[in-house]
């Protein structure tokens, strides 16, 4: 299906995707902290005003990701993207005093190689 001739639009894909990973991340969550902790923790104020921010704030990321692809191909669209992580490492070093380790640098380098070869693909895309 190519993006912008669906009849599901990118709400619902949004919906359904935060859904779906909220399932699997809740029970996976439940599993390793018990859900009497988990259930605590929906009830305060401090979590769920981050929550809602950071919910609030990947929605509307997810939102303008699925508009965007509609506009331009998906790898010029990844290409934009894919490299955030290696700012949030960067701001975590300079603002947290956070350290890097080798396998976040290794997972870095196979994203990039990734990458290269989707921008590669979309080049040869007739």
């Amino acid at each position: 299906i190519e993006a912008g001739k669906s009849p599901i639009t990118p709400n619902q894909i949004t919906f359904f995707r935060v859904l779906i990973s909220f399932i699997i991340l809740f029970f996976i969550a439940s599993m390793v902290e018990g859900h009497s902790t988990l259930v605590k923790g929906f009830f305060k104020p401090e979590f769920q005003i981050a929550a809602f921010l950071m919910g609030f704030f990947y929605y509307l990321e997810l939102i303008a990701w699925f508009h965007a692809v509609k506009h331009i191909d998906v790898s010029l669209a990844s290409s934009i993207t894919t490299p955030t992580p290696v700012i949030t490492m960067i701001l975590a070093v300079v603002l947290l005093k956070e350290t890097i380790v080798w396998y976040q640098i290794a997972a870095m380098i196979v994203v990039f190689f990734s990458l290269y070869g989707l921008l590669l693909a979309g080049k040869e895309k007739p």
